[in-house]
């Protein structure tokens, strides 16, 4: 065997070695990007779970839930700031889902869904209201989205 040949064979080895290598780093990009969507997933379940949670328990939530999503003008007070915080609770959930799936980061499903579930809210004339006052404390694509769905 000459020094070419052997030159060839490294060349070969190293070139098969730089293949081989961009193999493992696509497979492990891959793994972790599913890793990361089911880290996603898991952490919207959390934060909707921890919203209904949030309502569920509390002996006044569900109804200044129901009646500021009726008439938001007409809650007391004390109501409207409950009212406020189970809004800011409730987009703020919505907005991250909008804007993990927006990076590919959530299923496009699970973006549908929580997308058809803001459209329902906004058919409530107290929530429609409270957010035309709160815009200021959402994302412009969220709102964008959101007025696209109006």
């Amino acid at each position: 065997m000459n020094w070419e040949a052997i030159g060839a064979l490294g060349e070969l080895a190293g070139a098969t070695a730089v293949v081989l290598s961009l193999v493992y780093v696509a497979v492990q990009i891959r793994d972790n990007t599913r890793s990361q969507q089911a880290a996603t997933y898991h952490a919207m379940i959390s934060a909707k779970n921890q919203v209904n949670l949030q309502i569920s328990t509390s002996n006044h939530a569900p109804l200044i839930l129901l009646k500021g999503s009726i008439d938001y003008r007409g809650l007391e007070i004390e109501e409207r700031h409950r009212f406020n915080l189970l809004m800011r609770s409730i987009f703020g959930v919505c907005e991250d889902i909008f804007v993990q799936g927006t990076k590919g980061l959530a299923d496009i499903q699970d973006h549908d869904i929580n997308m058809a579930m803001v459209r329902d809210l906004l058919k409530q004339q107290g929530i429609e209201y409270w957010l035309s006052r709160n815009r200021h404390l959402f994302r412009k694509e969220f709102l964008s989205a959101l007025d696209a769905m109006v």
